[in-house]
């Protein structure tokens, strides 16, 4: 059974299979095409759809084939990494393919570079390349996760044991929370801060949080908003320690 759902090259090769019919005699008993036969005796073509192409277009009633058990899925599978160590060269949009058909196959997670590699049987480069997009979604998923845990009222230690994952993550992740939020609140008031007198009231600040106005003072005092200092850096362990 050929089915072209099971090729993971983006399209036939026109001209490599024109190639291959010309030459069908120097490797037709050397380079079997790949099948895998099911309990109902359909066999799954895996690898080799040029070569079944050539020795179609060369008028060949049969060619020879390695029969493998399996079925279908077991075909798509083997075809993953079909060409990674012989035929043309898989390019970007092959190996695309491949990594999508992978995914919706659930042969693996799509943020797994690991076993992504090991499936299309390509670099760990390439592997990365295509987990990318699926890596950082995951990412912000779990950070996402994170701090709504420890708004909770959870301790860091608690959030990591819950979660599986390192007290050191769950601090990193915190600590940048609060870093880009100390970095908005000082972008938003500096302007007005710097033309106020450091114990001045102003009615832009009504709506700030105790611990936002605590900050305001300390920078007030500190005379680092002139221009939009940064501040972030010499307020950090304060910040962790007041921030919610």
């Amino acid at each position: 059974m050929v089915d072209p759902a099971i090729q993971q090259r983006i399209e036939i090769d026109a001209n490599l299979v024109g190639d291959y019919a010309e030459t069908i005699a120097n490797w037709q008993s050397t380079s079997p095409l790949t099948v895998y036969r099911d309990q109902d005796g359909v066999c799954w073509l895996a690898d080799g759809f040029h070569r079944h192409a050539a020795a179609t277009k060369a008028g060949l009633d049969c060619v020879t084939v390695e029969v493998r058990q399996g079925d279908k899925r077991d075909a798509i599978r083997h075809s993953l990494s079909a060409n990674a160590r012989h035929g043309a060269r898989r390019g970007a949009a092959d190996l695309l393919k491949a990594y999508q058909t992978a995914v919706a196959m659930q042969f693996c997670a799509p943020d797994d570079a690991r076993v992504v590699a090991e499936l299309l049987c390509c670099s760990e480069r390439h592997a990365r390349d295509l987990t990318a997009t699926a890596r950082n979604q995951a990412k912000e998923r779990q950070r996402e996760t994170i701090l709504n845990l420890v708004s909770t009222g959870l301790s860091q230690r608690e959030v990591a044991n819950q979660l599986g994952i390192s007290v050191g993550l769950v601090n990193a992740t915190v600590q940048k929370r609060n870093t880009a939020k100390t970095e908005r609140i000082v972008a938003d008031i500096a302007p007005t801060s710097a033309k106020s007198d450091a114990g001045a009231a102003d009615p832009q600040r009504d709506h700030l949080s105790d611990w936002q106005r605590g900050l305001l003072r300390r920078l007030d005092g500190q005379a680092m908003l002139n221009g939009r200092a940064p501040v972030a850096a010499a307020l950090q362990s304060w910040l962790a320690e007041v921030a919610p």
